[in-house]
């Protein structure tokens, strides 16, 4: 782990992929306590006042998984699809996991009533057919929002992520988008 001095009063830690797997925390919350503080002993004792006072809640530490869009898979599956988190595996700094497992669904579901609707034959065929179309769909709108997941994940773990005026202004991109 490097502490990295972004100006004056801004700092953040960054880590190598495996720093969690080389560092698990305690099970104790009281022990996990220490342990993040003797990470942080040169900071400001207001920081070290505030972990010295949380609770006993327990502390976990969650990975963030991510594939480098646009991610696909270039052997079609035979019998079966992938949607969902599973298709698309991005972080969750573009929110939009649950609107994009969601609207897998009633693409998948569109594509396959629609095969049967114009006559044809319910069979392995038909289903591999409705994949395909279904995984084209799926892959183009999943490409654009894990390129957006992936630039708001590089936005917050920079040297100026900390800044208060760059994190706003994300926060305002992604709030104009909503609107």
């Amino acid at each position: 782990m490097q502490l990295q001095q972004c100006d004056p009063d801004i700092c953040q830690l960054v880590s190598s992929g495996s720093w969690l797997d080389e560092h698990p925390l305690p099970s104790d919350p009281a022990d996990t306590r220490q342990n993040i503080i003797s990470l942080f002993l040169d900071w400001d004792t207001n920081v070290l006042d505030l972990i010295k006072q949380s609770d006993d809640s327990p502390i976990t530490s969650h990975k963030v998984y991510a594939f480098p869009p646009p991610h696909l898979w270039s052997i079609p599956l035979k019998g079966i699809t992938l949607l969902g988190d599973v298709a698309h595996i991005m972080s969750h700094f573009a929110g939009e996991g649950v609107n994009l497992a969601l609207t897998d669904a009633y693409e998948l579901g569109r594509e396959l009533v629609g095969a049967v609707r114009k006559g044809a034959q319910w069979n392995r065929l038909t289903k591999d057919l409705g994949f395909r179309l279904f995984e084209k769909v799926m892959w183009q709108k999943a490409g654009g929002k894990g390129e957006e997941s992936l630039k708001n994940l590089n936005a917050l773990f920079t040297v100026h992520a900390l800044r208060l005026s760059s994190l706003m202004d994300l926060h305002q991109a992604m709030m104009c988008k909503v609107q």
